[in-house]
Formats: C-alpha cells, sequence, structure tokens
C-alpha cells in the first residue's frame, strides 16, 4: 500500500470494511476533483486559443497565438525567439522604420495586406530596445513631415514669386532691359567662362588633378575655388585643406561628375557676387538674359533672383 493511502487508513475507523469504503470515496472525491482542475484547464486553453498552432508568415515555423502578432485578416508572425536577430516581428518592424513619414498614424502594417496593427500589440511583441528604436522612429517621421511641408510651402511661394519677377521683366523700361543684357554678357564672358586667375585666359576642359598649372602662363591655382598659389606644391598642399574639396577624403582628384559639381558651385558663388553689385530689377533682369546659359551649365535660376524673405 502507498504511503499516502497508509496515512489515509490510520485515520479511518478500525472496522475494515467501513475503511475500504471511506478509502473508495476519497478516491472518488480526488478523481472527480482531477476532472474538475482539468475541465477548468481545457476551457482557459481553448478561450485562450493554446489549442491552436499558427503558421508564421516569415519563417513558416508554428506557434500559438501568444507567441506573435496577427493582423485584422489573420497573418501572424512571430515574436517569441528569444534571440531578436530570429523573432520575425522585430524585423519586420525595422524593415518599415524609414518608410513611417508617408503613413499619417505611424503605424506598422502588414505585409501581407498591409492592415495596421494596433500599438499595444506591437508594444507587446518588441522588445524594450526595438520599441524604442520604433519610437525614436516615429519623431524622426514627424520631422521629416514637417519639413517635406515646409519645403513644399516654401517651393510654392518660390515659384510664385519667380513668376512675378518674369512678369514684371516683361514690362520694365528698355533703358533697365538694354543695361541687363550688357550685364549679362559681361557675366558670361568674366564667370561662366572659366578664367585663370593670374593671366585671365579662358580654360575648358581639364581631367583629374585639382591643383592646375595654366598652359599660357604657368601660374598654379586651385581649380576649386581659382585660389591663386606660387608653386606646384602649394596648389596640391590649398587643394587637399580647400573648403570646397567635397571628395570623401579631400583628394587631389576628382571625377568627372566631381568636377562638373565643382564648377557649377564655383559659378553659382561668383555670379552671386557680381548680383550683388546691382540693384534688385537689375540683378533679375540679368539673371533672365542668362537663363539659356544657366541651363546648360545646371545653375538654378531660382537661387540667383533677389526675391526678398519668402520665409
Amino acid at each position: 500500500i502507498s504511503k499516502s493511502k497508509n496515512l489515509l487508513v490510520q485515520f479511518l475507523p478500525y472496522d475494515g470494511d467501513l475503511r475500504m469504503t471511506a478509502v473508495r470515496t476519497k478516491k472518488q472525491a480526488v478523481n472527480d476533483l482531477l476532472d474538475n482542475e482539468i475541465a477548468k484547464l481545457d476551457f482557459w486553453i481553448k478561450r485562450e486559443k493554446y489549442d491552436k498552432f499558427y503558421l508564421c508568415g516569415c519563417c513558416f515555423d508554428e506557434f500559438n497565438i501568444d507567441q506573435g502578432i496577427m493582423c485584422e485578416n489573420g497573418h501572424f508572425y512571430c515574436s517569441s525567439s528569444e534571440d531578436e536577430g530570429n523573432q520575425c516581428f522585430a524585423m519586420l518592424a525595422k524593415s518599415q522604420f524609414l518608410h513611417l513619414s508617408s503613413r499619417a498614424d505611424h503605424s506598422l502594417l502588414c505585409p501581407e495586406c498591409n492592415a495596421p496593427y494596433g500599438s499595444k500589440a506591437v508594444a507587446s511583441n518588441l522588445s524594450t530596445d526595438v520599441f524604442d528604436e520604433y519610437q525614436g522612429a516615429i519623431v524622426d517621421a514627424k520631422v521629416t513631415k514637417k519639413a517635406d511641408e515646409m519645403n513644399a510651402s516654401f517651393n510654392q511661394r518660390l515659384q510664385a514669386a519667380v513668376a512675378e519677377v518674369l512678369e514684371t521683366h516683361g514690362n520694365a523700361e528698355s533703358r533697365l532691359l538694354q543695361e541687363a543684357k550688357t550685364l549679362a554678357n559681361e557675366a558670361r564672358d568674366t564667370i561662366l567662362n572659366l578664367r585663370c586667375p593670374h593671366c585671365k585666359a579662358v580654360y575648358v576642359d581639364f581631367s583629374g588633378c585639382m591643383a592646375i598649372e595654366c598652359a599660357r602662363c604657368k601660374g598654379n591655382f586651385c581649380a576649386y575655388c581659382h585660389q591663386t598659389t606660387t608653386t606646384s606644391r602649394g596648389a596640391h598642399e590649398h587643394v587637399r585643406q580647400c573648403l570646397m574639396n567635397e571628395t570623401d577624403d579631400g583628394t587631389y582628384y576628382a571625377t568627372a561628375e566631381q568636377i562638373h559639381d565643382a564648377q557649377r558651385r564655383y559659378r553659382t558663388r561668383e555670379i552671386k557676387r557680381f548680383l550683388r553689385k546691382h540693384k534688385k530689377n537689375l540683378q533679375n533682369a540679368i539673371v533672365i538674359e542668362l537663363k539659356k546659359d544657366l541651363d546648360e551649365l545646371d545653375i538654378k535660376q531660382e537661387a540667383l533672383f533677389e526675391l526678398g524673405n519668402l520665409m
């Protein structure tokens, strides 16, 4: 007889029949209690859906409902792996962080049907670190959206101001238009045509090193900012530290695209200096006269107009 039954027998009457009846009664009570608890457990398992398993749409393993997140259309992604790198929902969430600015409520979406996940479900299925990343991404998205709205508003005001300048130009006095043509020709000759800062000879094409030696006068200068130097070594030293040198490692050399961009920036800077010497209406008239030249050199006309404060 087992130890538990032995203890039970000790507390029963000495009559054998009565003792065995008591044992059977106690056993039935225990079985009834056990059946009741099993029924409760079974009810709870079914209510919480622990008797069902769901296929993860990413790793294709099966999980209980509390081991992942499910969208309103029944698409399931796991989130229960101890290794965060293997949590499918965490990887899914991170892949969407850069796209939150395009969504009004900055929600994460089911990749299969684009149904939004509820905020509580997201919070309970992401680790603290990943959820903090998500909150940071929401802040970044709001800033980006606001910046885009401000840029769009500014561009609208800019285009309206440019249209007004162009309309005014058509009604400008002939004297102003003639002066603008003359000054535009001067700008073409002295600025848009790149010249050696030593002898003023026009130079056109070169490649590679941005420390230039003029073919005509043998003078040395920086092709970024046109700073003159007395020696080739001086030109090379300047190129490495020139503020207009935007190569990754401040090298002497530049690609054709980098040279084109550097010349565009240099011409834009010098045109602005040239325009500042004249009144607003004349500045804008000169820019209009230079439109074809500016287009060919990829210089935005709007960047040169004097339009006042548009903010």
